[in-house]
Order: structure tokens, then sequence, then C-alpha cells
């Protein structure tokens, strides 16, 4: 299973992830990119899991981008926390222990 991880912000994530994993899981199963998300192919890099830490603007927003880049069948995974995806139907919702609501979508 191929693991990858996209800090599109700061790389404060990026680099504390590095820092926690192992090397070994560094080298064969994770990579870390840190770049404007706008930019990244998802596609490209056969992304599986997408996780959404935004605001409803922002799930606005790249509605249309993840739309293109992780089309119905791919099998990719999108989970947001605290705001649906406008006009997607969540495979799956629930509320986090801390009281927080996520949305799983599976594309």
């Amino acid at each position: 299973m191929l693991a990858r991880m996209r800090d599109y912000h700061t790389g404060r994530f990026a680099a504390a992830a590095a820092a926690a994993l192992p090397t070994a899981a560094r080298q064969s199963r994770v990579e870390l990119l840190q770049a404007d998300i706008l930019d990244v192919p998802l596609s490209t890099y056969a992304a599986h899991v997408v996780a959404l830490y935004l605001l409803p603007a922002g799930h606005a927003a790249l509605e249309p981008y993840l739309a293109k880049h992780l089309p119905p069948g791919c099998g990719a995974r999108v989970i947001a926390h605290g705001w649906p995806v406008p006009g997607w139907q969540p495979a799956a919702s629930q509320v986090s222990p801390q009281g927080t609501r996520l949305y799983l979508y599976e594309r």
C-alpha cells in the first residue's frame, strides 16, 4: 500500500511528519510533498486519500479541482473535516470524539 501525504500550506506539517516517520517508511511507502494543490495533478501521484482541513469556502473552491483529478470510480477517498464538500454525497459521516463532524467520500 502506498501512502502519500501532501502539505499545501506552510510545510510545517510535512516537516513534522517526516521527522516522526521511521526512515524505512519514508523511503519505501510515504512521499511528502510541499506544493500548491492547484499545481499538482493528483492523478499523476495516484493519491488514495485526500484530507481536507478547510473552511467551507475552501471546500467549494477545491471541488472542481478534486472532481477533475479524482473522478468517480478512481478508488480515492476524500475526508472532509468540519464541513461537507458542496455537491458531493458522503458515503459516511460521523462526529469525532472531539465533536467535529467528518465526511467520507469514496470516488
